[in-house]
């Protein structure tokens, strides 16, 4: 019942997964062509962080800590007798080092997928003139602005 269970769960995770990856793994996106400049702007702002960021498997989820760490407890296990009473303890690591590389390669496709976004949404406000477009809608607010804020005169004085 445990190993249905499991299987279940594994298939939900891996169908989820595969959803989300193909969504992040494309370039460009319906809509695109109707964001304005400013949304061009965030949406390429998203992508650096993408660039930027830490992975997310962290120090501890890659395959050399995973790989230092089975090995440390391979050596625990056979000095103090229990590899007899813990079988597969290399299969343990021998997967959770193949889940390392699998999280290494996925992360690596996304960000080469947010690097040619990125390009990509440069070249869209580049091509829009974005940077005379929000000067001149920033002037725009600026000149309204100022004409709120100045004061009445009256006719009577």
């Amino acid at each position: 019942m445990k190993q249905i269970l499991f299987a279940a769960a594994l298939g939900a995770t891996i169908t989820a997964t595969a959803a989300q990856a193909q969504y992040e793994s494309q370039v460009i996106l319906m809509g695109d062509t109707s964001m304005s400049c400013r949304d061009v702007v965030l949406a390429a702002n998203q992508q650096s962080e993408i660039l930027g960021g830490v992975p997310e498997a962290g120090l501890f989820g890659s395959e050399a800590a995973i790989n230092s760490m089975t090995g440390l407890a391979m050596q625990g296990a056979l000095r103090s007798g229990a590899a007899d009473a813990i079988p597969g303890i290399g299969a343990v690591g021998g997967l959770l080092g193949r889940a390392a590389r699998a999280r290494a390669e996925q992360e690596e496709a996304r960000r080469q997928v947010a690097e040619r976004r990125w390009y990509y949404l440069n070249g869209l406000y580049q091509g829009r003139d974005c940077d005379n477009v929000l000067r001149r809608e920033a002037e725009q607010a600026a000149a309204a602005a100022a004409a709120e804020t100045a004061p009445v005169e009256t006719a009577g004085e």
